[in-house]
């Protein structure tokens, strides 16, 4: 384990970007998410944003069982592509991801 953070079930928009700067800055290239389907959206979203969750990455992501059912992936790709996808986290969201890239 090269780094392991910790963020709250609706972290603000600000530790989510400090998380995705932290591991675009460390070696990891396996990566492992375990977080509730909406959290999971969000984290996936900075990620993107910040380049390193996405085909080119060079990066495997695993993710949470949370993920395997029609509805946690409903509210996960919602938290992607919603212009505000989490009301209750503080600051500005990153721009939304469209359906395709979201994909």
């Amino acid at each position: 384990v090269e780094r392991s953070l910790t963020l709250a079930e609706r972290p603000s928009f600000s530790d989510l970007n400090k998380a995705a700067t932290a591991l675009g800055e460390s070696n990891a290239r396996i990566v492992v998410l375990l977080a509730r389907p909406l959290t999971s959206g969000l984290v996936l979203r900075q990620a993107y944003t910040r380049g390193v969750w996405g085909s080119g990455t060079g990066r495997q992501w695993i993710l949470s069982t949370d993920l395997t059912t029609m509805a946690g992936l409903s509210i996960a790709l919602s938290a992607l592509t919603a212009v505000d996808p989490c009301t209750s986290c503080s600051g500005t969201p990153p721009t939304a991801l469209s359906e395709a890239q979201a994909a």
